[in-house]
């Protein structure tokens, strides 16, 4: 049962960033607006991505993100969540469907983000 409850766990931690960043990607490569709006929409769009990977490699190999209860993890934990709320904020700057994706892909960044924040300063 407790394998179970992991796994569940794993696997919404997984969805929560990628599902939104998926359909962000769908709509920016249909709209050409990676090109188009590189300073508003895609380079914002890859750095989510990259933060999200990060954030998912660290489920796997945690290592990745810092040793526990060093300054280089909270570091590294606290610089993407703020990565992920600026391009949210940034996203507000962008046009057409993009936009709302944009917002959106970056919120479930950031959240995922302070989960781990939050787990990293509790245990």
């Amino acid at each position: 049962m407790r394998d179970l409850v992991i796994l569940l766990a794993y696997l919404v931690l997984i969805a929560l960033p990628t599902v939104p960043l998926l359909g962000t990607w769908v709509v920016a490569i249909r709209e050409r607006t990676l090109t188009r709006l590189f300073w508003r929409a895609g380079l914002p769009l890859v750095l989510c991505t990259a933060s999200a990977a990060w954030f998912i490699t660290w489920l796997f190999v945690p290592s990745v993100v810092g040793d526990n209860y060093t300054t280089h993890r909270f570091a590294t934990i606290y610089t993407n969540l703020f990565i992920a709320l600026a391009i949210s904020g940034l996203g507000m700057t962008a046009r057409g469907a993009v936009r709302i994706g944009l917002i959106v892909s970056s919120a479930a960044v950031a959240s995922v983000w302070l989960y781990l924040a939050v787990v990293s300063a509790a245990v």
